[in-house]
């Protein structure tokens, strides 16, 4: 695209010291002043547009392409016609792109038969295109900002094009903006939403169920009728989640529903203002749905209830899968209190149970009014599996910071490695013929129903014909309890292709190292910066000349947490010169305290690690700083910008600016000119005065850039 002379930024634009580079005849530095003229934040909103209207005219593309980009952030009705010109006649894609976000931007409705045409083909009577209309990734670019803008512009006379464009050759690449587009078309966009997602099956219908959940909810009410009565259960669980959590529907979408997860997201939604249903839900037949309503019962229960909730939970503990585990072991303290102490040990006992419901039975234990004995919890730390020895070791580091002295005593033995008897320091495992199935629940699948005797003992109703009652212990109490409206839960939905077993399953925690002591000792080295007790302490600090590296790192990090050395300690000025820069790195962060000796601050200031450098930098004064301007580090020169920053002497700033324009540091020069309006000023008279040579207007241009909207 051309324009009359060298170049078409002819007319004034009344912006100073950015003219004369908006109207140079370097293309590269009108590219830089169009883009440092829109983010420096302080041009008059009708001065930047006409310059950059102007701009839009460039004879260069980039300079063109940049201008539009910054026009559709500040453009206004009036500029419509100049918009769909740059649209229709520029041949550069970024520029049609940028121009379609700016139509949309400003609303302008106008441009909507151009943009359906666009959505459709290259329309090529109407729109320049380069290289003769050869390049289909050019249109496919446009055709698909053309897509978005129809839908920010909630034409809805466009569906059928949209839907239309999606049958092309090249069409299922348009699935994800068209269905964007529908879902920001209101109630008519979601309704034809809705209909491809009952239509078609596979990622497209996947794609509709992602639109969907995007799109507002006024959109959404408009069809939860036909939402509410769908056979797939993504719809209905949309719908539930548009419906008041105290609407009747709500509470009976958690009863009755054939899918699963559609009754456990109704409950979840209802269970505040109808707590009875949460009760009446632990007799659902999904073990989601009852780990739901565990974490939903209400705070008081009468006590018959209450018995046989207990006796249920401490049941599915030891035999459900995974989340009503976790869910029966996060409940049980709440529920039982002190009682829950000797089931809650079972499970952590049963290396057969899954280990998030371990984990969760280390937790629950902490949870425990009264709280249980510090002994219980330090036995948990020869436990076999890492993760349920971390979770105890995070609850004795809360009662070591409460001055637990047992509790400190057992964390600074783990970290010497002397609280693990010789016998559990490893363990030795035999491997299994087959790796377990996690998707099936032990002894069968399916849902499992439990029948606790009088004597305590738990039998499984799926392998008993004559059961009691065919019941289960909580089935016979909620038959006395449950709302006149409940009913019978319902049978499982069929697996469909998106609810899988496959598609269900999730990570799972692995149970760790078998080097029970070694782990141990560094897991617990690891929260010792946490805690503030003598005998962790001196636990760390026989750690800081260990000759393993992992573990120096590990303790030099916990006593850098506390002033428990300063720096003219032996131990610190000999981890100064340590081989391993992490150790380094903790000694000079004791070292550079306040006051620190300058061969200290000088040392760090040499050392080859740049994180190193940068932490020495506070410790100088702003004058001093100016040295690190151009240091190779970016760490290192945004510390010294930060420092000089905080000194307000106005020849120390505009020296800054001198600095960083010698070492070209334009990045670091942004940052300067963002937080002082004194560098600011005299960057700007620098500019206004020719900056000296293109290769400095160009730093200080892209200075500017990088001020973006936030100066000072």
């Amino acid at each position: 695209m051309q324009a009359d002379g060298a170049h078409a930024m002819t007319e004034p634009s009344t912006l100073g010291a950015f003219d004369q580079f908006l109207n140079s005849e370097n293309e590269v530095l009108r590219c830089a002043a169009v883009t440092a003229l829109a983010a420096w934040g302080e041009a008059p909103v009708e001065a930047l547009r006409a310059a950059l209207l102007v701009a839009r005219m460039d004879p260069d593309p980039d300079v063109r392409s940049d201008a539009m980009e910054a026009l559709s952030q500040v453009a206004c009705t009036e500029d419509a016609d100049a918009l769909r010109h740059s649209l229709m006649e520029d041949p550069v894609r970024e520029v049609k792109v940028a121009a379609i976000d700016a139509l949309a931007n400003i609303g302008d409705t106008a441009s909507i038969p151009l943009l359906r045409e666009l959505a459709l083909s290259r329309c090529e009577d109407k729109v320049a295109w380069e290289d003769g209309g050869t390049d289909w990734e050019d249109w496919l670019d446009v055709q698909i900002a053309a897509i978005a803008a129809l839908g920010r512009l909630n034409a809805e006379e466009a569906i059928e094009d949209l839907m239309t464009s999606r049958a092309d050759e090249y069409g299922q690449a348009l699935d994800v903006p068209v269905f964007a587009a529908f879902a920001r078309m209101g109630t008519v966009g979601v309704a034809a939403l809705i209909a491809i997602f009952e239509l078609e099956t596979g990622l497209s219908q996947s794609r509709a169920a992602d639109a969907l959940s995007a799109a507002a909810p006024d959109a959404l009410a408009g069809n939860i009728g036909m939402m509410m009565t769908a056979e797939n259960p993504i719809l209905r669980r949309l719908a539930v989640g548009l419906l008041p959590p105290d609407d009747p529907a709500c509470a009976r979408f958690a009863r009755e529903d054939t899918d699963a997860g559609v009754r456990r997201f109704a409950l979840e939604r209802c269970a505040a203002h109808r707590p009875a249903h949460a009760v009446a839900a632990l007799g659902d037949p999904d073990e989601g749905v009852r780990s739901a309503a565990l974490t939903h019962l209400p705070d008081t229960l009468d006590d018959d209830t209450a018995q046989a909730v207990i006796d249920n939970v401490a049941a599915w503990m030891q035999v459900a899968g995974a989340d009503l585990a976790v869910a029966s072991a996060t409940m049980l303290p709440r529920l039982a209190g002190a009682r829950a102490e000797a089931p809650l040990r079972a499970l952590l006992d049963d290396t057969d149970r899954p280990l998030q419901a371990r984990i969760a039975a280390v937790r629950a234990l902490g949870a425990i009014a009264p709280a249980v004995e510090t002994d219980t919890l330090t036995g948990l730390m020869e436990n076999p599996a890492q993760q349920v020895r971390a979770a105890a070791l995070t609850l004795l580091r809360d009662r070591a910071n409460a001055s637990d002295l047992i509790a400190a005593s057992a964390i600074g033995e783990a970290i010497q490695g002397s609280f693990v008897s010789p016998q559990a320091a490893v363990i030795s495992r035999d491997e299994p013929d087959s790796a377990p199935e996690f998707a099936t629940p032990k002894e069968g699948s399916g849902p499992r129903r439990i029948h606790i005797t009088p004597e305590g003992d738990i039998i499984d109703l799926n392998d008993q014909d004559d059961a009691p009652n065919g019941q289960s212990t909580l089935d016979a109490i909620l038959a006395g309890t449950t709302p006149d409206d409940v009913v019978t839960p319902p049978e499982l939905a069929e697996d469909t292709p998106e609810e899988s077993g496959s598609k269900r399953r999730r990570r799972r925690p692995v149970e760790g190292t078998d080097h029970v002591a070694e782990s141990l000792s560094l897991e617990a080295l690891q929260i010792a910066g946490h805690v503030d007790a003598d005998p962790i302490t001196e636990a760390v600090l026989a750690q800081l000349v260990s000759k393993d590296d992992i573990r120096r790192r590990a303790a030099w990090k916990a006593i850098g947490a506390h002033e428990i050395l300063n720096g003219d300690s032996e131990e610190v000025q000999r981890a100064l010169s340590d081989s391993d820069p992490i150790v380094r790195h903790a000694a000079f962060g004791i070292a550079l305290s306040p006051g620190a000796a300058p061969e200290t601050i000088q040392a760090a200031l040499k050392d080859d690690d740049a994180l190193i450098r940068a932490t020495a930098i506070p410790a100088l004064a702003a004058e001093a700083a100016l040295e690190y301007l151009a240091d190779p580090a970016l760490a290192v020169r945004r510390n010294a910008i930060n420092r000089i920053l905080t000194c307000d002497d106005p020849s120390l700033l505009t020296s800054a600016v001198e600095r960083l324009l010698v070492a070209e540091r334009a990045d670091i020069l942004g940052d300067l000119l963002k937080g002082s309006a004194v560098a600011r000023a005299h960057a700007l008279g620098l500019l206004g005065a020719g900056a000296g040579s293109a290769r400095r207007a160009f730093v200080l241009l892209n200075g500017f850039a990088g001020i973006g909207a936030q100066a000072a």
